[in-house]
């Protein structure tokens, strides 16, 4: 009897159920697809698996061995341990042409790129260009795309699509939303969804730096396109009690995407929120989360601001990206300081008086309106915005303080805004970004500079340069009494005071190349340190010690 069988080519964990399903076979060294052990699939239907990307050319060979004796051979790349995610791929894929035993490797290659198994993420995502979101309506689940299209969830794992989610179950996404799109046009003009959002926030919530209204109601929008992003911003709100982080919180996870309010949560928790609703995650009261740098809800929030972020647990891959938001009194940990923007929230006077927020149908009415607002931006500007996105910029020329880490957290919000109508209101919101990014980028150097020991001993070393008589000069070179620089070290405290002279001499050479030489002064030898001014200038460029 011809059987289903599974020829698994390197060591695959596969479920359970698969074994129940498939005959299941290692064939983990050259031998076993040669001789007597070949003629066992004989008349079989066979499946190769094989996991890393380098074996592909080994697995082809044993594809053209099976070919040989097998009714049919078709070969996958396993990329997930996710059960529902490796059964559709089994099930979508063509088996491998008979005539390949007679192709050469290059004609071999362009059969596997003319296979690819889309995988899709309904709830969000964005495959060529298109974005799709999902849609439940009168129980049944859909995924609606930028073209117009509305698929059945059950109908769309034709033509290779391979679902991560079998479900949209907790999407906001209105039927009405989606006529409107289909059936409007113009529907929804930019700057009026930016006007709506805005507003909703200002009308409730006091923010001392104005300029945070415009980068809070933009980072709103990109939580509808979050996934299509290489990287998106976390926010951080930090402020003492009662003044208002809670709050806003509360108003911004209504209208954000799938906006989720946690405290103290579990490891477990946010990575099945994250899989089955991809949410956007608010999370109170986390001080006690940031202290703990090792911990399984670190390493999601360390790698959850990147599309490639993924943990294992319990031998199983999560993916961790999605937006986030922390609320805290104090300040974040190392790790994730550069993953976010500081909302730093104050306490507002009689003065500054705010509206009153009431979860009453009205404001749930208006909730529900901005959502449709957002989902309609997302499906009629994200192509472009993300096309955008991917495409060289001159924008950043004028934005030069934005490099490394910082350029890949704030380049979703200038893209987003550079897709809005031409006007004041435009010109504004750049202006607020451009002019945040930086009071955000000095705090984050200023604190880098007062944590950061080579930073600090350069500011300390620039100043004795620039104060203190050097004991011999050549050139760049200055060379100084080190008794003379430990203990203006020691005074301006850029060093421990029970620092000893030879463990600033280790920390000297460790931290900036700087050595204690044997130099000739008025006839006699003596050591002193050697300080190149070109050198020290360049760890002032490097560590940012310069305003």
């Amino acid at each position: 009897m011809n059987k289903k069988i599974l020829v698994l080519l390197e060591h695959i964990k596969l479920p359970k159920s698969l074994h129940d399903e498939y005959t299941v076979i290692e064939c983990f060294h050259d031998n076993d697809l040669w001789g007597e052990k070949l003629k066992r699939f004989k008349g079989d239907y066979i499946t190769a698996i094989y996991r890393t990307e380098s074996f592909q050319g080994s697995a082809l060979i044993a594809c053209r061995q099976l070919l040989s004796v097998a009714a049919t051979v078709s070969l996958w790349r396993q990329t997930t341990e996710e059960e529902n995610e490796m059964r559709q791929s089994l099930l979508s894929l063509s088996p491998l042409p008979p005539n390949m035993l007679n192709m050469d490797d290059e004609e071999l290659a362009k059969i596997l790129d003319q296979r690819p198994s889309v995988v899709l993420l309904p709830m969000q995502d964005m495959i060529d260009g298109t974005i799709y979101t999902g849609l439940r309506h009168n129980g049944e689940d859909y995924v609606v795309n930028s073209n117009n299209e509305i698929t059945s969830l059950k109908l769309a794992t034709s033509n290779g699509v391979i679902l991560r989610t079998n479900s949209v179950e907790g999407s906001r996404l209105s039927f009405s939303t989606v006529l409107r799109f289909q059936t409007e046009p113009t529907f929804p003009f930019t700057i009026d969804v930016y006007r709506r959002v805005r507003t909703y926030i200002e009308s409730v919530i006091f923010l001392r730096d104005i300029e945070l209204y415009d980068v809070i109601t933009i980072w709103i929008i990109g939580t509808y396109l979050f996934s299509s992003f290489r990287h998106f911003p976390y926010l951080h709100l930090r402020a003492e009690k009662g003044s208002g982080k809670t709050l806003l919180m509360e108003i911004l996870s209504a209208i954000a995407f799938n906006g989720q309010v946690l405290t103290n949560p579990n490891a477990s928790t946010v990575l099945k929120l994250i899989k089955s609703m991809v949410p956007t995650l608010f999370i109170d009261e986390a001080e006690g989360l940031f202290a703990k740098t090792k911990s399984e809800l670190m390493a999601i929030f360390n790698t959850g601001f990147s599309k490639n972020g993924v943990v294992i647990k319990n031998d199983e891959e999560y993916f961790t990206y999605c937006p986030k938001c922390f609320a805290s009194i104090n300040d974040i940990n190392d790790v994730l300081l550069d993953r976010v923007i500081t909302v730093r929230m104050v306490r507002k006077t009689v003065e500054e008086r705010r509206d009153l927020y009431r979860e009453n149908p009205l404001m749930l009415k208006k909730q529900e309106e901005i959502r449709g607002l957002l989902y309609g931006f997302a499906l009629r500007y994200g192509p472009g915005i993300v096309k955008e996105y991917n495409a060289q910029s001159e924008v950043f020329d004028k934005l030069p303080h934005l490099t490394n880490r910082a350029f890949d957290i704030w380049l979703p919000l200038f893209k987003i805004t550079a897709a809005f109508e031409e006007g004041e209101e435009k010109t504004q919101i750049f202006n607020s970004l451009d002019k945040y990014s930086q009071m955000d980028l000095q705090r984050k150097n200023q604190r880098d500079r007062d944590e950061n020991e080579s930073a600090v001993l350069v500011e300390a070393l620039l100043t004795i340069i620039q104060n203190t008589l050097p004991i011999k000069t050549d050139g760049n070179l200055l060379s100084f009494d080190p008794k003379s620089v430990h203990e203006l070290l020691l005074t301006s405290e850029a060093i421990p005071r029970n620092m000893e002279k030879k463990a600033l001499s280790r920390l000297l050479r460790r931290a900036l190349e700087i050595e204690s030489v044997p130099t000739s002064v008025g006839g006699q030898t003596r050591r002193l340190y050697v300080i190149d001014k070109e050198k020290i200038s360049e760890y002032q460029r490097r560590y940012g010690t310069q305003e």
